[in-house]
């Protein structure tokens, strides 16, 4: 029996390192991260939630303000009624989508089993919901590096062209895959991405490890792996 200091660790019995760029590296579900930040009330849900109330207020004051300006009383129930009813369905409608997509990410949170990154010396693996990627060759990544967008943190995996990330997504049969999906057919998704350089987001609570330090895992990698493609390059040529 090996002495406790002489004990393998983790990595030598699973084959897997965290600093070793040539041995694969698998990172595995922060479920309680992952669900204690979806039940939290965020920065960005407050933007939200107020532009839909200047949005709602906008509908209920325009009829009052269109029959103070022009006098037309005897009209008034005919615009005032139908904003009124406006507003509270949309409100009604933006509960409903919140609460529904709410419970749709708890679902898909818990039926997912793959890792949310499957890091092998030839290339890298994504599966958490909407980034489904893989596996991409370290060749395809042009940088790792992180990105934050209002309070959320996300390591950020830059892709050489849109090409490369379209070739390797991966079919998302959850809800919120499907949602998109259906989304990225609409002029407004494309108008708006067709600046966005191709990456892939993947937020900091659904990792078991910092955003800087699964960059750390990552760098070395593909470093390691583009130095194996300018070798090559050079052999060939010769």
């Amino acid at each position: 029996m090996l002495e406790p200091d002489q004990e393998p660790d983790f990595d030598t019995i699973h084959g897997t390192s965290l600093t070793d760029p040539s041995k694969p590296l698998v990172l595995y579900w922060n479920r309680r991260s992952a669900l204690e930040r979806l039940k939290r009330f965020d920065k960005w849900d407050l933007h939200i939630l107020i532009f839909d109330a200047a949005t709602l207020s906008v509908l209920i004051a325009m009829p009052h303000l269109l029959v103070w300006i022009t006098g037309m009383h005897s009209v008034a129930n005919f615009i005032v009624i139908p904003c009124y009813l406006t507003a509270v369905c949309n409100l009604a409608l933006m509960i409903w989508a919140g609460i529904t997509s709410r419970k749709n990410a708890l679902k898909e949170f818990a039926a997912i089993t793959a890792p949310v990154m499957d890091i092998r010396p030839d290339g890298l693996s994504i599966s958490c919901p909407t980034r489904h990627y893989g596996p991409i060759p370290w060749d395809q990544i042009k940088e790792v590096k992180p990105y934050s967008f209002s309070s959320w943190r996300y390591v950020r995996i830059v892709l050489k062209s849109k090409a490369a990330l379209e070739k390797y997504e991966l079919e998302d049969d959850s809800a919120s895959g499907r949602s998109l999906a259906h989304l990225k057919k609409g002029l407004a998704y494309r108008l708006i991405t067709a600046r966005l350089e191709p990456a892939i987001d993947v937020p900091e609570h659904w990792l078991p490890l910092s955003v800087e330090e699964v960059i750390e895992c990552l760098r070395p990698r593909l470093a390691l792996a583009l130095t194996r493609t300018d070798t090559t390059e050079v052999t060939t040529s010769d």
